[in-house]
């Protein structure tokens, strides 16, 4: 009967500890990846030069999809070669200038975006520019 007892504890208790680390996995959980925020609206631009970004922005990014698919398909047509006698040099060529044209317009993007702000707006978008490259190359960002 002690058994009983003692067996009964122990599962109310991994059924807590159970409850208790799902509740704190859902109020700690990661922000969806697709509730981004604008560029237009972190710069704070307002009327016909928010339009123009935002539209820019948008553009940007079905572009820069476009490429990054591109190049895993260029990854993968790479890696499914393996064994067929095909040298990687044959690959690079490929790869560098999608990798090149991915980098141009990315410059490219933010670069007209800055010739249409004011120098405080040009502030906050170089912090932004150098926190995604903190996030891209794997360095945690700066605490604040």
């Amino acid at each position: 009967m002690k058994s009983l007892k003692f067996y009964k504890s122990l599962s109310l208790v991994l059924f807590l500890l159970n409850v208790g680390v799902l509740v704190f996995f859902w109020v700690n959980r990661p922000p969806h990846p697709h509730e981004r925020i604008l560029l237009s609206e972190l710069l704070e631009l307002k009327g016909q030069v928010k339009n123009e970004v935002d539209i820019m922005e948008k553009q940007h990014h079905i572009e820069k999809r476009r490429l990054i698919k591109e190049d895993k398909l260029l990854h993968k047509r790479m890696m499914n070669s393996v064994g067929s006698g095909k040298t990687f040099d044959s690959f690079q060529v490929q790869l560098s200038a999608n990798k090149s044209n991915i980098e141009r317009m990315t410059f490219e993007f933010f670069d007209d975006i800055a010739s249409k702000l004011d120098s405080n707006q040009r502030i906050k978008l170089k912090a932004f520019i150098n926190s995604q490259l903190e996030i891209i190359n794997g360095f945690p960002p700066k605490r604040k």
